[in-house]
């Protein structure tokens, strides 16, 4: 997607044409059509970029997370695209695990994504992928965590996860 510059060289408004000599000319002060195709494209553009509806940006997580719903719970039915990031901030004395779900309910089956576990336990150990899903309207869409964590000092973790609809092609 490429949002064009306006024709700002263009008028805006068509002037009165010379064959209505003293009389009206009703196409005069109506937006030109060099405009009228970048008002469309315009339009066109952004009927077709995906719409955030929600984004969630936690840190210094030391827990399971449960079903959390990003959906408001008030959606309509559609393909919806799922981006999340996680992160080790702290790595445990020992060992760690964090494993981060996403579930929605689609033609009311209630299908889950996990992604593989994060055993890295290391600062620059990370996850982060994108799923698309096709949702029912007014199903939550939910992101949880599963955390394991063993020795003195605990692991610690960042989550970011966005929702975002897609549009109808």
């Amino acid at each position: 997607m490429a949002f064009f510059p306006p024709p700002v060289r263009d008028p805006i408004a068509r002037q009165a044409r010379s064959e209505f000599k003293g009389r009206a000319d009703p196409l005069a002060g109506l937006v030109g059509d060099v405009w009228v195709e970048w008002f469309t494209q315009l339009t066109d553009d952004v009927d077709e970029t995906t719409l955030r509806l929600n984004s969630v940006h936690l840190t210094s997580q030391a827990a399971s997370i449960g079903a959390t719903d990003l959906s408001g719970g008030t959606i309509s039915g559609g393909l919806y695209k799922l981006t999340y990031y996680a992160r080790i901030t702290r790595a445990a004395s020992t060992s760690s695990s964090l494993t981060v779900t996403f579930s929605f309910t689609d033609g009311s089956v209630s299908p889950t994504y996990s992604g593989a576990a994060i055993t890295g336990n290391t600062t620059t150990t990370f996850q982060s992928g994108t799923i698309m899903i096709r949702s029912d309207a007014n199903s939550p869409i939910t992101y949880s965590t599963t955390y394991a964590s063993v020795g003195a000092t605990s692991m610690q973790y960042r989550l970011d996860v966005t929702l975002e609809v897609v549009p109808a092609a």
